[in-house]
């Protein structure tokens, strides 16, 4: 799926009823536009549904600081700047509580069984002056009071 210079391959995004805090999920794909981007000490923010989430990234591309929320961009830089249009990324959320602002999209915890429920996931990322915006197409299983998964779609 490409929409407007972001393309997202897989995206993974577990939830762990059990325990408050300790949900997670991973986005990786390739965004466009980057050419000439120079990453050092820049603020990059991707936000899940309604919630966002800021990060400033390193000379590599990479955030650094809070390991509960983390972006990467990988790219071949030359002279501290992205030599070329795309690169690719990776957003994490690790040991964070998610359920709540995701519910309101289906994310649920009640038992939901295979086939699973297809649930869009609205994800934004702001870098550069710039808006990437794509809507991510997961199916989503769960068991009540123990825990919830949820992956890409498979074509």
């Amino acid at each position: 799926m490409t929409v407007g210079g972001i393309s997202v391959a897989t995206s993974a995004l577990k939830f762990n009823f059990k325990s408050t805090g300790k949900d997670n999920i991973k986005v990786l794909g390739t965004l466009t536009g980057l050419k000439d981007y120079v990453p050092a000490d820049q603020q990059v923010s991707f936000t899940l549904n309604n919630s966002a989430y800021s990060v400033t990234l390193n000379a590599k591309g990479v955030s650094s600081g809070d390991k509960t929320q983390t972006f990467a961009l990988v790219g071949k830089l030359v002279n501290g700047a992205y030599s070329t249009d795309s690169a690719k990324f990776t957003a994490s959320l690790v040991n964070k509580d998610l359920l709540a602002s995701l519910s309101d999209l289906g994310f649920v915890n009640a038992d939901v069984l295979k086939p699973g429920a297809q649930i869009t996931l609205p994800f934004f990322i702001s870098i550069n002056g710039k808006s990437y915006t794509a809507s991510v197409q997961m199916i989503y299983t769960a068991k009540q009071g123990v825990a919830g998964a949820a992956a890409i779609k498979k074509k």
